[in-house]
């Protein structure tokens, strides 16, 4: 296991259906001083402008995204229930660099995710290689947005309908290829995922050779058999380079998969998740 990085805690697990996660939408940000905002400000420019004399003049200038952060969540009569708030990209990542905590301190500017184990119609169970300054393994995952960075329509502050964006735009399926898509829970303590289970209709083939992604965000994709023996051989083989919130997705969706003893065996392996 490796020495800076433990599994993430499950904060709530089950199985929930849309109908059975519901979400409210207050438009409350991050509480900033002046002297934050301003350092906010200027460390972000400096970011954006590092950024842009790293690559190329094609590459797209790092957006300060709106996004959503998770308030509160609790399960009731069988349902998942979410309150969501604001936090944008460039509080995000400037808020967590060492030097603004040891400046200000920890002032929560992170934004809630979404991240899929995904499934094929032939029992593939599909993973991508990072293509941007990593060698990570993943699946589709990212952070809820707001709204559209490029039209700047509103989004939805559902987990499934932004998992579904996230799935059309890292793998290219549509939505008639998706057969089912459950909530699993939430994962995380500092940053907060919600996991799903995606099933799709169509063959990991015709995924990788019939659908194209709207962005780059692996190099290739490749799979593994849905099987326990399967899971649990990649998940010891590879853990040092899959990138920690797909592990811990990975696990908890081997435990619905594939019982408890499947679970708490591969987990007493590779370390501690506190439940």
């Amino acid at each position: 296991m490796r020495d800076r990085e433990q599994l993430h805690d499950v904060l709530v697990e089950g199985r929930f259906d849309r109908r059975r996660v519901t979400v409210r939408h207050f438009p409350k940000g991050v509480s900033l001083s002046k002297e934050e905002e301003r350092y906010i400000q200027k460390q972000w420019e400096q970011f954006v402008k590092a950024q842009i004399a790293s690559h190329s003049e094609s590459t797209p200038r790092p957006y300060s995204g709106k996004l959503f952060r998770l308030l509160d969540f609790r399960v009731s009569d069988s349902t998942l229930q979410m309150s969501l708030g604001d936090v944008s990209f460039d509080e995000y990542v400037v808020s967590k660099t060492a030097e603004f905590v040891k400046r200000f301190g920890d002032i929560k500017a992170v934004p809630v995710a979404v991240v899929a184990v995904v499934t094929t119609s032939d029992d593939c169970l599909v993973l991508g290689e990072g293509r941007v300054g990593t060698e990570q393994i993943g699946m589709p995952a990212g952070c809820m947005e707001r709204e559209d960075p490029i039209t700047h329509e509103e989004l939805s502050p559902h987990p499934f309908d932004q998992m579904e964006r996230e799935l059309t735009e890292e793998t290219g399926v549509h939505a008639e290829d998706i057969q089912a898509m459950t909530c699993l829970g939430i994962l995380g303590h500092v940053e907060p995922y919600v996991v799903f289970d995606a099933k799709l209709r169509i063959t990991f083939r015709a995924l990788v050779h019939e659908r194209t992604p709207r962005n780059s965000e692996f190099r290739h994709f490749f799979s593994i058999e849905s099987d326990p023996d399967s899971l649990r051989s990649c998940v010891l083989d590879k853990e040092g380079i899959i990138a920690m919130h797909c592990l811990s997705s990975l696990l908890l969706w081997g435990k619905y998969k594939f019982e408890g003893s499947w679970f708490e065996a591969l987990v007493a392996q590779l370390g501690s998740l506190r439940r």
